[in-house]
């Protein structure tokens, strides 16, 4: 191919063309290859159009495989396929995959053609830039008139048809794949039918449609039951379903209880495909009593036994159902039969009742006797005892007879005769002498009772044991023997009395008629034979024949330590039978285990034990005296050095003591100088003062203890050095001057010869020149500062006042000063009373307060002056306080603390409930020495008990 200069257009491009290798101009052996450039044109510029060409493994094609035509621009709009075409070119034109709207191409110039593929189109390029659209359409799907459908059991297919606007879609041509779905069971609007575009359109378009329910016929069952505690209704069927569909029609209207003309209604169907007939849906029922039977239980008891509870068996009930009836029985107490009636309505609720009669049965009693019994442990008395108990008989009369145990046969019965001498009678048997008894018992019975035949207890009454008491007295070794004695009450039988002697301790077998002499212990043994009625008894006791008893007694001399030991003496005529005799020691009230021989020889107080050993008839003996070692005595001095305040010196100020011996611990106790001896501490003083100090020494083991006292002063601390400012003039008038007062100074207008904490001057003269002086004040502990330099002030010059009234409040006027109210209570003696406060929190009632520019003392709380006052959580009340009135804090609910500084309340002066109905939690403080009466006060007018008074 030849690229040729030909005559070109005004405004034509001529691209930059190389020329490679080629050949002719349109045979295949020329090659060209073009870089970055345009073709070439030749001919008239409006009648060639070069096709955009594509490079082919980097070499632009043949020129005979080139196209010349018209260039065309084809734009697409939601659709594939745009760009330059040749004018007659074929182009496919492409909607977007997975499409589920309903779409249609357009274009606005050509005709598109089917491709007969779902979204695909053909367009022939026109003579003209063209435009293809996939634009958005809303088919209209119809179904056909006359099809409403009713559910047949089925899947149904109702005809439709589909309309773009004005034009109907033909199916195979605008539309195919047509589907249903959800189209055989019943349902509003739940069926569907789809349809997909074909041709020009293209995408899914769905309608629903609606299936109507089938009406079906109700059959009803069993209309009359029987009440049997469950409930009924009747059953209806459904009628007229579709082979292999099941219906269950629900039925409203259940009935438990027994009734007529109850209504059952069908409410609903289980298959959604079908309906309940317009007519017929009720019916009506019966449910009629049930049979139920009351049968009395029969019952019975004994005699005299209280009736059982009257039951009966009631069959035919359903559940828990219950029956009301009464059951009472014929009257009648003695042994026999009875009716027992069952009774009540014959319909009650969901029954008929039919009642049925019981019999009641009173069986006769055994005669029971009871309590009959022999007296058990029966001893000869010397009086006549009852044999057995009283006996209790039921249902007849108890009878008693007497004899010994060699009588085996019961008495013949005599207890009903009228002889003086017989035998049975209802008195118990008694007896007196010792022996064995029968006792016969036998019970007449009464109408309801039977007779008990007679029968015997034995009885035995033992002989009588004794106690035999003897008794000897003891003598002294050397002393005439003394005699035994037997009290009569232990030898009641006078049965004979032997006596015999043993060392006590010894073997019975050492018992002998002979009476001892010698000093010891010894048993007497007294031996009383039986009587008739009394058993025989031995006793025995001890008796002592006692040596001589010494008194000793021993005396001894204290000493004082270091000095020589004294040693004890027996006093004389106190060891008569020469025993001997040992000394030993011990700390006085120590353990006598603490006794010894060593002689003690350290100060402190003893006790000496003297002991006496025993001889053959003479007792041993101990005798003790207590002595005392003395401590030797000391004799102390204490010294101290004095100190300025706050320059204490351990080293240099701590008390030293001379004088102490022993060692004895020192402890170092001060007071104020002259105060009393009970405020002695062990506290060293820090305070500027005069002091004693007391030194206590501890007594050591053989060193009294001792005291020493000594004075000492603690100076004051020299002030401030630093002169202050000048006093600052505040006020003045003819006859005063005041300063600013500053807390810790003190101030003076008489060149220093007086001083004074506040800074008003009052009685000056006026128009008089002052001069005024400060310093800081001196304190318990530093002496005054320096003086400061005199702040000069002339007095104000004399004003006289004409005609100036003062107007003193009169008694009962009522005044308000810093939100607590007061009434002017005397005149004359400037008193006030406090009657109500608006104050919150803290109150303070002062000693006095000013008035019309006068001082009153507060001496009162008025009556119910913080009556239910809820502000008020502490309170002080002043020093001049004599008198609080009734309920003066009544009901103050979170008053928690009280301080009264005032001595002058008595309970006269106390109104009643004055602090009654505070907070139980409240704290009360009071003057020391009124603690006492205070706390009783104060709880009379009304304290809580919980209230803690200090």
């Amino acid at each position: 191919m030849s690229i040729k200069k030909k005559p070109l257009e005004s405004g034509l491009k001529i691209p930059r063309a190389y020329i490679g290798k080629g050949g002719d101009d349109n045979t295949e052996s020329g090659a060209l290859t073009v870089e970055n450039a345009d073709f070439a044109v030749y001919g008239r510029s409006d009648a060639l159009t070069y096709s955009e060409i594509t490079q082919v493994n980097g070499v632009y094609p043949r020129a005979k495989d080139m196209k010349i035509g018209k260039k065309r621009t084809l734009t697409t709009v939601g659709c594939s396929g745009g760009g330059n075409y040749l004018e007659g070119d074929t182009v496919t034109i492409k909607a977007p995959g997975n499409l589920s709207d309903f779409k249609k191409f357009t274009t606005t110039a050509g005709t598109l053609e089917d491709t007969l593929s779902a979204g695909v189109v053909k367009l022939t390029i026109p003579s003209s830039d063209v435009t293809v659209s996939l634009v958005d359409v809303t088919p209209g799907i119809a179904f056909d008139e006359g099809a409403e459908l009713t559910y047949n059991g089925t899947a149904q297919e109702p005809e439709f048809s589909v309309k773009d606007g004005e034009t109907t879609l033909n199916e195979h041509t605008d539309y195919d794949s047509v589907s249903y779905s959800n189209n055989k069971n019943a349902g509003e609007n739940t069926a569907s039918v789809s349809i997909s575009g074909k041709g020009l359109y293209c995408g899914t378009v769905s309608k629903t449609f609606s299936i109507g329910k089938k009406e079906i016929e109700l059959e009803w069952g069993e209309s009359i039951f029987t009440y049997d505690g469950h409930s009924h209704t009747p059953t209806a069927v459904a009628k007229g379903l579709y082979a292999g569909d099941t219906c269950k029609v629900t039925v409203n209207g259940k009935e438990t209880n027994a009734g007529e003309d109850y209504t059952a209604t069908a409410t609903a169907l289980s298959n959604d495909n079908y309906k309940l007939p317009s007519e017929g849906l009720t019916r009506t029922f019966v449910i009629k009593p049930a049979p139920a039977v009351v049968i009395a239980d029969d019952k019975s008891k004994k005699y005299g036994e209280d009736d059982p509870e009257l039951t009966a068996t009631v069959t035919g009930l359903k559940g828990r159902d219950t029956l009301v009836y009464s059951l009472f029985r014929e009257e009648g107490e003695n042994a026999g039969s009875y009716k027992i009636t069952s009774a009540g309505e014959a319909t009650q609720g969901n029954y008929t009742v039919t009642y049925v009669e019981g019999t009641f049965s009173i069986g006769m009693l055994d005669s029971v006797v009871s309590n009959l019994t022999a007296i058990e442990n029966l001893k000869y008395t010397g009086f006549a005892q009852s044999l057995v108990t009283e006996g209790s008989v039921t249902g007849g009369r108890l009878y008693y007879a007497l004899t010994d145990r060699t009588i085996t046969d019961a008495p013949e019965f005599d207890g009903n005769s009228d002889s003086e001498n017989k035998k049975w009678s209802t008195s118990i048997p008694a007896a007196s002498d010792a022996g064995t008894y029968y006792v016969w018992y036998k019970v007449v019975g009464d109408g309801n009772h039977k007779d008990v035949s007679a029968q015997n207890i034995e009885v035995k009454i033992r002989k009588a044991s004794i106690t035999p008491v003897v008794s000897i007295t003891g003598w002294t070794y050397g002393k005439p023997a003394s005699k035994p004695g037997m009290t009569k009450s232990g030898n009641p039988g006078n049965g004979a009395v032997t006596y015999k002697y043993k060392v006590k301790g010894a073997e019975d077998n050492t018992y002998s008629d002979t009476v001892p002499t010698n000093a010891g212990e010894y048993t007497i043994q007294a031996i009383v034979a039986e009587t008739d009625n009394y058993e025989s008894g031995t006793t025995t006791a001890d008796f002592t024949i006692s040596k001589v008893v010494i008194s000793p007694a021993v005396d001894i001399e204290g000493w004082t330590y270091g000095d020589t030991a004294n040693e004890p003496t027996i006093t004389d005529g106190s060891n008569p039978g020469n025993g001997s005799v040992t000394y030993a020691y011990k700390i006085k009230n120590a353990d006598d285990s603490t006794y010894s021989a060593t002689v003690p020889t350290t100060a402190g107080n003893y006790t000496v034990k003297a002991t006496i050993e025993e001889t053959d008839n003479y007792s041993g003996g101990t005798a003790v005296k207590d002595f005392t070692i003395g401590k030797a005595a000391i004799t102390l001095t204490v010294a101290i050095t004095g100190w300025t305040y706050g320059m204490y010196d351990e080293n240099t100020n701590k008390p030293s003591v001379t004088g102490n011996t022993g060692n004895g611990t020192e402890t170092f106790l001060y007071k104020l100088k002259d105060a009393a001896d009970t405020s002695y501490s062990v506290t060293v003083p820090t305070q500027a003062g005069d002091y004693t100090v007391k030194a206590d020494i501890a007594e050591s083991d053989n060193y009294a203890a001792g005291l020493a006292m000594a004075d000492f002063t603690i100076t004051k601390a020299d002030g401030d050095t630093t002169k202050p400012e000048k006093p600052i003039l505040e006020e003045k008038t003819d006859t005063t001057i005041t300063v600013k007062a500053v807390s810790g100074y003190e101030y003076s207008i008489d060149n220093g010869s007086h001083w004074q904490s506040t800074g008003k001057f009052t009685g000056l003269t006026a128009d008089t020149e002052y001069s005024i002086l400060t310093r800081k004040a001196e304190t318990a502990n530093i002496k005054a500062g320096a003086v400061s330099d005199a702040l000069t002030v002339k007095t104000d010059k004399e004003t006289v006042q004409k005609d100036k009234t003062i107007t003193v409040p009169a008694k009962g006027e009522v005044f308000t000063v810093s939100k607590c109210e007061y009434k002017i209570t005397d005149e004359e003696q400037c008193t006030v009373s406090i009657i109500g406060t608006s104050q919150k929190g803290r109150l303070t009632i002062g000693a006095a307060v000013k008035i019309a520019g006068k001082s009153y003392r507060i001496t009162e709380i008025g009556a119910k002056a913080f009556k239910n006052n809820k502000n008020l959580t502490k309170v002080v009340i002043g020093k001049n306080i004599s008198s609080i009135g009734k309920q003066a804090f009544y009901g103050c609910k979170k008053l928690k603390s009280i301080v009264i500084k005032t001595e002058k309340l008595t309970a006269k002066k106390v109104g009643g409930s004055a602090f009654k109905k505070i907070s139980s939690k409240v704290k009360v403080s009071v003057p020391k020495k009124k603690k006492t009466e205070y706390k009783k006060l104060l709880k009379k007018k009304g304290l809580p008990k919980s209230a803690k008074i200090k």
